[in-house]
């Protein structure tokens, strides 16, 4: 059960929780094969924004070097419902792999590689589709440092965003109907790293 406030330094404001989130973990330990994780959600809200659905990790185990975990990640029925009556809604399939640097108990020299597909619905109400991949992300990088995000939206040209060739840096690159432009990320970290 959480209530409470959490200051968010990069955007300088604060957000108030209240409500339940629940973790079934079973299966032993995170890098298990088999090992899984399930979250859910009672009431809880962020500020006022009501947060529903399940999360779940479910771990493949080490790949066949030992270099890396494989994680499926799962978002069902995701919804955060406004005070203002809107809706926007998301489910997800993912795979993350974990890739360990030379210091197992180290974590700033390992990376992440996130390859996937989300779809639902948006603040207007359209609807979307979502396809990441190769996305890599370093811990000591606050954006992802390569990989693509292609974005279906309704029956418009795709939007493909790509993050470059592995800089660790704030630009990445927007391309629709065979016209790109550079763009500056927002100074936040990505929630992909961990």
């Amino acid at each position: 059960t959480y209530s409470g406030e959490c200051e968010n330094e990069v955007y300088n404001r604060t957000r108030k929780r209240s409500g339940q989130i629940f973790v079934k973990h079973f299966g032993g330990p995170r890098y298990m094969p088999g090992a899984t994780r399930i979250i859910t959600f009672s009431e809880y809200y962020i500020n006022d924004v009501k947060v529903e659905g399940e999360h779940s990790i479910v771990s493949q185990g080490f790949n066949e070097d030992s270099t890396a975990i494989t994680y499926l990640v799962e978002v069902n029925n995701g919804t955060l419902t406004f005070e203002d009556g809107t809706v926007v809604t998301r489910n997800a399939e993912k795979t993350r792999l974990h890739y360990f640097g030379e210091n197992r108990y180290d974590l700033s020299d390992d990376y992440w590689i996130i390859n996937g597909t989300s779809t639902g619905t948006n603040f207007r109400g359209d609807t979307y589709s979502r396809t990441i991949s190769n996305l890599k992300a370093l811990k000591t990088c606050l954006h992802f440092v390569s990989g693509t995000v292609t974005i279906n939206l309704n029956d418009e040209a795709p939007v493909m965003l790509n993050y470059g060739e592995g800089e660790c840096d704030d630009k990445a690159l927007v391309s629709k109907n065979g016209e790109s432009k550079q763009i500056t990320l927002r100074e936040k970290r990505n929630k992909n790293r961990k």
